[in-house]
């Protein structure tokens, strides 16, 4: 019996050995990173930030692959439904997972069942923002020209449920600014309808625009966050024009499909750690108004399941609803 037992288990370990051997040489070819927002927009700028850094740690070449549309739930619905084998991975954000979830999508995935959480990636900025020929060059100038135009004012935001959208009509409900969302299917569509002169108010990640407006086709009204951006320091924070609204919902966490192999998950989030603590990387993101952290797998999945929680009081103060 004793003999039988130990063939057994050798003939198990034999069985099982080149399968381990396939997980140790993740990864063997290159990786897919998918962009759910068109190119040149803030969350292009930091996948190819990201792809460039991991591409060294991993020793493989990253292809960067823009998939827009639907807040970013059509590049995710590629991400879902790729291969679990680690080689396709992708960016999340809150419009393609807690907001969309909020607002009631029938989504062609389970937020919290269909994604393998592979690590916290950024927080960033939003702006708010106008072409250089628009005559207001603060918050409260704004507001006060939208109520002598009634009616008459559009922003730029992404498509609807965006974070740019939420952002915008939060703003509208804390301030009483009259306008209506316009919406594009990422930040770099955008870009050419404010510098062209097609839009006049946009809400848009900071990263998009930071040259823009140092250049001045475009003057920032505020940053939308809580305190101010160090891409632009003259810049004030939203909460400095208006008390009490609160801004933050902007993070970005790298996902891949259900199920892929541990040591896939355990390679691709070392490969993160590695690029947000690079200083070089670090540096480019934050002139971009990107900040770089990382974090476990459980930590973008704690942050996920709490999104998720608590945003459906976010969009019902918006009022923003599947459309």
């Amino acid at each position: 019996m004793k003999i039988r037992l130990i063939a057994s288990s050798i003939a198990a370990g034999l069985l099982l050995a080149p399968v381990a051997g396939q997980a140790q040489d993740f990864p063997s070819k290159p990786i897919h990173l998918v962009v759910p927002f068109s190119a040149g927009g803030t969350t292009d700028t930091l996948a190819r930030i990201m792809a460039d850094e991991m591409a060294k740690s991993l020793g493989v070449t990253f292809v960067v692959e823009n998939k827009p549309g639907a807040s970013g739930v059509i590049g995710l619905t590629a991400v879902a439904h790729a291969a679990a084998d680690g080689y396709t991975i992708g960016l999340a954000s809150p419009g393609s997972t807690s907001i969309a979830t909020a607002m009631g999508k029938d989504l062609p995935y389970d937020v919290l069942k269909d994604f393998t959480f592979v690590s916290p990636v950024a927080y960033y900025d939003n702006a708010l923002v106008v072409s250089a020929d628009f005559p207001v060059n603060s918050v409260q100038e704004l507001i006060k020209y939208s109520k002598e135009h009634p009616g008459k004012l559009t922003y730029g935001g992404s498509s609807i449920g965006s974070s740019t959208h939420l952002q915008g009509e939060m703003l509208k409900r804390a301030t009483g600014l009259d306008m209506e969302h316009v919406a594009f299917k990422g930040g770099g569509e955008q870009i050419q309808a404010l510098v062209g002169g097609h839009i006049k108010i946009g809400v848009i990640g900071l990263s998009a625009t930071t040259n823009f407006i140092k250049e001045g086709q475009l003057r920032a009204l505020a940053v939308l966050n809580t305190q101010r951006a160090a891409a632009v320091p003259d810049v004030p924070a939203i909460t400095e024009e208006v008390p009490g609204y609160d801004p933050s919902m902007n993070w970005y966490g790298m996902v891949a499909p259900k199920g892929i192999p541990q040591e896939a998950i355990d390679r691709l989030n070392a490969a993160i750690q590695d690029a947000v603590r690079n200083a070089e990387a670090a540096e480019k993101a934050s002139a971009r108004g990107i900040e770089l952290f990382g974090g476990s797998p459980k930590d973008l999945a704690d942050l996920v399941a709490k999104e998720v929680a608590g945003m459906k009081e976010a969009v019902d103060i918006a009022g923003i609803r599947q459309q």
